[in-house]
């Protein structure tokens, strides 16, 4: 690929333990892959062990200094994905999001990415809580972006600048929908065939503004509840949400991925987030068959 870039972490910045084998971005064209964001030392020792405010301070000036070191700010940014850990009680899931994000928004553009946040069970090393990764954009794509943000779309419970959706020329970056109000309320609680479907029409909504299609998705990245005491859901759940993926999805399959996780507001079982390509030769390598 002769247009690819890849910038290695550079002296002082954060790295894994040992030498670089990874790099801390990858350019392509317009779009720049921003590695999953770590808050660590150039030692790869965890900075600021257990606490979620003091991390998340980190993990954004990594990526500050990443994307200036390529000539971009963050708010060049267009798709973001946060895993964090928490280990409390599910009911006070949302109040620790909240903390997290009010550090979040001192970063934020606004304008913000379209995002993705979801609880993982864990990270590489003790004490570390939080790892955020991204997708940037430069040049003439970042300039003529267009944001996508249906009415009647769902919204956070507390006021973020965060999109539902971006457009850039024919490519079209969805942001994690659930199934939820606008005040950030679950709906649907305990229908996993309703709240798969409500997920689906707000996807549906961000991909009919942004000019494109159910037939116009090329990716699709599924979190669904996991319940440790009964490991069979699992299968479950992903067979249940696969069937109701057929009333939606048409044409060529796009790509998927689906895993576990604890999802942001109790009663939630499943958060979908999605890129579309306006183009019909796009997936004409279709290997499905």
């Amino acid at each position: 690929m002769t247009n690819r870039e890849n910038h290695l972490p550079e002296k002082g910045m954060w790295r894994w333990r040992g030498e670089p084998v990874f790099s801390n971005t990858v350019a392509v064209g317009d779009q720049v892959f921003i590695s999953g964001q770590q808050t660590l030392d150039e030692d790869g020792v965890v900075l600021n062990p257990g606490d979620i405010a003091a991390q998340t301070r980190n993990v954004f000036e990594n990526m500050k200094t990443g994307l200036a070191a390529i000539g971009l700010g963050l708010e060049d940014l267009v798709r973001l994905n946060t895993y964090y850990v928490f280990n409390g009680e599910d009911k006070d899931a949302t109040a620790f999001w909240e903390d997290m994000t009010r550090v979040r928004l001192e970063y934020f553009p606004d304008p913000g990415p379209a995002a993705t946040a979801v609880r993982a069970k864990g990270m590489p090393y003790e004490g570390q809580l939080i790892q955020i990764e991204g997708v940037a954009l430069r040049g003439e794509s970042r300039r003529s972006r267009e944001r996508i943000m249906p009415e009647g779309s769902w919204d956070w419970s507390i006021a973020v600048p965060l999109s539902q959706g971006w457009k850039i020329g024919n490519r079209i970056f969805v942001g994690g929908q659930i199934s939820a109000d606008k005040a950030g309320s679950p709906v649907h609680v305990g229908d996993l065939d309703a709240q798969t479907r409500g997920i689906y029409d707000f996807i549906g909504q961000v991909l009919s503004n942004a000019g494109a299609s159910f037939e116009d998705l090329l990716r699709v990245k599924i979190c669904f509840k996991y319940d440790s005491k009964d490991p069979a859901t699992g299968q479950a759940f992903v067979d249940r949400i696969m069937e109701v993926s057929k009333e939606y999805v048409k044409g060529a399959p796009p790509v998927v991925t689906a895993f576990a996780v604890d999802l942001l507001y109790p009663g939630l079982d499943l958060e979908i987030d999605a890129m579309a390509i306006v183009d019909p030769e796009a997936k004409a390598c279709n290997l499905s068959r």
